[in-house]
């Protein structure tokens, strides 16, 4: 591994692909994103092959040859088409997914038949295992009121309590080179040959490096923490390419705004004052016309806006005792 969060190399023997040294692949990332990712499209496409009897094969014995290969093809095209569903922006499902459905339709040991049921089953078992995983995240990672007491270990063994079949995967491990001449070094290599080994691979890799993660207060998707900071904004573009973190406060802010009356004065009366303040910024006191204010006179005014503003969200006070005190004629 590279540094506390990002991989350093990764083989994916089966798909004939290695990461290698990606500083914006972040430990965790891929498990997360999986864990809440919508699977609408996928599900229903998977429901339509369940209810249309594409892959009822009792009809196949009459068929020519040339209507059971056209059939056939359907049925390939079928099961393409739900691999197809999932979003490039989602990399670790991308890249996995597609490749064992193709992996599968091509195994040699099996009926074509066979091929098919097992690429259905496939299929399904990518929604379980995104059960499994919810899980993880929910009650593995995310620190709460009800695990906060636990040790890593004792969260790991609630987890593996829920699904016992967790405690069955495994991701080899190895040493490879890097680089050239006198820049060469020695790396971790984890080779990954299963979408289900790479989700265990993340979850494990998280546990013993202590990596937590939290829900964010705007978007209310699970995050990682970088630090021991407070952080209540993820990464994740919200709107007009701004991040959550960029506009998250001003987001919550306005959002409550919007729903309190009494909130929406407040902030249009601080607004008319602060502009008050804000007009006199350059100005001596002998140059202040109409109701111009310093910027003391606005500090202690605001001061005492905030502790009522505070004492009405607490009930402690009306909207039209918050309101008298705010405004300042």
């Amino acid at each position: 591994m590279l540094g506390n969060n990002t991989y350093n190399a990764i083989d994916y023997p089966d798909i004939d692909m290695c990461i290698e040294r990606k500083p914006d692949l972040v430990l965790g990332q891929a498990l997360i994103d999986f864990a809440q990712y919508d699977f609408k499209g996928y599900n229903r496409a998977l429901d339509e092959i369940n209810a249309d009897g594409l892959y009822n094969n009792r009809k196949d014995k009459f068929l020519n040859t040339n209507d059971l290969i056209k059939l056939n093809t359907r049925r390939e095209e079928r099961l393409f088409s739900i691999s197809s569903t999932i979003k490039k922006d989602n990399h670790a499902l991308f890249l996995f997914v597609p490749n064992t459905v193709e992996r599968i339709l091509h195994l040699e040991d099996f009926e074509q038949e066979q091929r098919f049921f097992r690429c259905i089953d496939y299929l399904k078992s990518v929604l379980r295992l995104q059960f499994i995983f919810r899980f993880v995240v929910a009650e593995g990672l995310f620190i709460n009121k009800n695990n906060a007491e636990l040790t890593t270990a004792q969260r790991y063994n609630e987890v593996i309590q829920s699904f016992p079949e967790i405690e069955k995967m495994t991701v080899r491990k190895g040493i490879s080179l890097y680089g050239e001449g006198t820049e060469t070094q020695l790396v971790e290599l984890f080779e990954i040959e299963s979408f289900e080994e790479m989700m265990f691979f993340e979850f494990s890799e998280m546990l013993k490096r202590d990596l937590r993660i939290k829900p964010c207060k705007l978007c209310g998707k699970y995050f990682i923490v970088p630090d021991k900071r407070r952080h209540e904004f993820c990464d994740r573009i919200f709107k007009d390419n701004k991040t959550c973190k960029q506009v998250g406060s001003r987001e919550l802010f306005d959002r409550v705004m919007s729903k309190d009356e009494v909130l929406y004065l407040y902030r249009r009366e601080y607004n008319k004052i602060y502009s008050r303040m804000y007009r006199a910024v350059d100005k001596e006191t002998h140059e202040f016309v109409g109701k111009d204010m310093s910027r003391e006179e606005f500090k202690a005014w605001i001061e005492g806006c905030k502790t009522a503003r505070q004492e009405y969200i607490d009930g402690k006070i009306t909207g039209d005792e918050l309101l008298a005190i705010v405004k300042k004629e």
